[in-house]
This record gives C-alpha cells, structure tokens and sequence, in this order.
C-alpha cells in the first residue's frame, strides 16, 4: 500500500488507542513515564508493521500484546529493576485492565 493509505490507517485506528495503551502500562508498571516510553516503542512497532496491522480484526487487542511484549522486553532488559512478581503481573495485568477495551 502506499505511504498515504498507510498514514491515514495508522491516524483513524491506531493513533485512537494509545490513550488506552498507556493506561494499560501505566497499570502494569505503576510508572506513567516508562508507560509512556513503552506505547511509543508500541505505536513504532504498529507503524513497522502497519499492513500486518491492517489485517487484525481488532486493533486494540494487537496493540496490547504488543506492549506486553515491549514490557517483558524491558524487564529482560533491566532484571535488577523488577522483581519476579513484577514480571509474573504483566501476565495477569491484561485480565485487570480488560475493562480498558470493552
């Protein structure tokens, strides 16, 4: 697809939830500034990957597990900063926060 499709895809149905995106993480991690960090890395990956993204019957539910997995990333990245329950949390968070995406 072109560059203009792509942006304006990426504008209608992806830029709408990083609101939510970033509440999401901040419930994870409890840190508003590393959530923010976070769904940026989210949104660029979303971006990379943008007719992947087109394909996705939700978008919402894409953008989290990419953020979760941005999140285990970072913990893998810098272990001395969590501990194993942290980690074990990101796991479960979704299930606390579903009521971001209904």
């Amino acid at each position: 697809m072109n560059k203009q499709i792509d942006y304006a895809f990426f504008k209608e149905n992806i830029e709408p939830h990083y609101v939510d995106i970033v509440k999401f993480l901040v419930s994870a991690t409890g840190d508003r500034e590393l959530a923010k960090d976070i769904a940026q890395d989210t949104m660029e990956a979303a971006w990379k990957y943008i007719n992947k993204m087109q394909t996705y019957d939700s978008i919402k539910a894409a953008l989290i597990t990419i953020a979760k997995n941005n999140l285990k990333k970072h913990y893998s990245k810098y272990p001395a900063w969590t501990s194993t329950e942290e980690l074990a949390d990101v796991a479960s968070t979704s299930a606390k926060v579903k009521h971001f995406f209904l």
